[in-house]
């Protein structure tokens, strides 16, 4: 897998490794004609759509990093141009379900692909992806 770091035993974190931006203090960062080409298939609707980047943007991408994990590395959107994929999840649609995904992550995957960021799930504290896939789990998910 890539753009990952193991830092200690059961604890593994991801990162980017290059395409990190400085926000100057603020909490989001905007593109402008002169800013790198940006990774299509794994970036939020709103840094798509209007070239913002915030960290409910990065939970967007987390949940491809998920899906990627649990299709044991297939390319987000496979069959699709890169140009055609912000149609393609304007319409509501997302990659599809990986095989054998239980349903926890698969829930907790399309919570962190909400269109509006504020209803992605947060990476920590009580409402956090890892409290809410134990909520999910307790719940009485089961595996597809």
């Amino acid at each position: 897998m890539r753009g990952h770091v193991h830092q200690r035993a059961q604890q593994c974190k991801v990162a980017d490794f290059g395409l990190s931006r400085n926000t100057a203090g603020k909490d989001y960062y905007r593109r402008n004609a002169v800013s790198a080409p940006i990774p299509v298939r794994w970036v939020a609707i709103e840094t798509l759509k209007y070239d913002v980047s915030t960290l409910a943007s990065d939970r967007w991408s987390f949940g491809i990093v998920m899906w990627e994990i649990f299709t044991f590395g297939e390319r987000p959107y496979a069959g699709l141009q890169n140009n055609e994929i912000l149609a393609h999840i304007d319409t509501g649609k997302r990659v599809r379900r990986p095989d054998g995904c239980p349903d926890t992550v698969h829930t907790l995957m399309q919570h962190c692909w909400s269109v509006e960021p504020e209803q992605r799930p947060p990476f920590k504290g009580r409402t956090g992806m890892a409290a809410t896939l134990l909520a999910l789990h307790l719940a009485g998910s089961t595996t597809a």
